[in-house]
């Protein structure tokens, strides 16, 4: 064990994946490619599932054991114009209906003595949350359901493969994006908004095994928010919520080769009108349900 004096330190780290063709197993000579430049956050997770045993004669715990693990990571960064990948893979389904399956590479304490090697295998998206808002960068936070996982204090060997370290150039910025529903602007003020995409994953084990499985998919759900202005007394706004008027709704994240998300069928699914002595003007959370979404690129 690490004794005192040797903490981790979060900013010693980096995050790496590659799509897998075996699900669970990282290709041969693999090209890890970065999610970004600015990689805020990742958050591992390591759930031996534990179950308590009783026997009738005792009210404490007889033993203690191991149920099916589960394994996670969520990755928070900032979207880069050029660089949507990791994004397409998690919103995505493939023609069997499954979402694509990565490894993905943590390490930790990059600038101490023991460096921790973390490779996450068969990752799948659970859920991706894609957010801006005026003066902001986009950011993604992307949460992976894994099969297993290894620890090394050694980086791991690519063999002819190789880690990206390049830079992935410009960010994909609130100033630059263009957000519309039917064609026409969502309000005369658009402050944030986000979308998300969720696939209702369940990680399945079998007999005789420590590890789950797979990783199945449920149902996909698209589902989001704007924080817009609620403008010319609100009817129109209002008489779109009561009516269930549906339209596409398309976000583009930047200018030409920035990508770009258009969300099908798009209905308000509530909606709140507050009105305020101490604001001068009216502007809401309005929350939505679309029935499909595609990605793609900014022409």
């Amino acid at each position: 064990m690490a004794q005192p004096g040797t903490v981790s330190r979060g900013f010693g780290g980096r995050v790496l994946s590659v799509v897998e063709v075996t699900p669970g197993t990282t290709p041969t000579n693999p090209a890890l490619i970065k999610f970004s430049d600015h990689v805020q956050s990742v958050s591992m997770s390591f759930d031996p599932q534990l179950k308590e045993w009783r026997d009738i004669g005792d009210f404490d715990v007889a033993s203690i054991v191991k149920g099916l693990p589960m394994y996670g990571v969520r990755i928070s960064y900032m979207l880069h114009s050029g660089r949507k990948t990791q994004l397409d893979d998690a919103i995505n389904r493939q023609a069997d209906n499954s979402v694509k399956s990565q490894t993905i590479e943590v390490s930790l304490n990059r600038d101490g003595s023991t460096v921790g090697y973390y490779t996450f295998l068969g990752c799948k998206a659970e859920d991706a949350t894609t957010r801006g808002g005026v003066g902001e960068p986009v950011t993604v936070d992307i949460t992976y359901k894994a099969l297993s996982v290894t620890r090394a204090t050694s980086e791991p060997s690519v063999g002819s493969g190789s880690r990206e370290t390049a830079s992935l150039g410009a960010l994909c910025h609130g100033s630059t994006s263009s957000i519309t529903r039917g064609g026409s602007a969502l309000a005369y003020v658009t402050r944030t908004w986000e979308f998300k995409v969720s696939h209702a994953l369940e990680a399945l084990g079998t007999d005789n095994q420590t590890d789950p499985k797979v990783i199945l998919e449920g149902i996909r759900q698209v589902t989001g928010t704007v924080d817009i202005t609620v403008d010319d007394g609100g009817v129109t706004l209002t008489d779109a919520v009561l009516a269930g008027t549906a339209a596409e709704v398309i976000f583009a994240l930047g200018g030409a080769g920035a990508p770009k998300f258009t969300l099908s069928n798009v209905q308000w699914s509530n909606l709140e009108i507050p009105l305020s002595a101490e604001q001068g003007f009216v502007l809401t959370g309005v929350p939505f349900i679309a029935t499909a979404i595609a990605t793609g690129t900014v022409a």
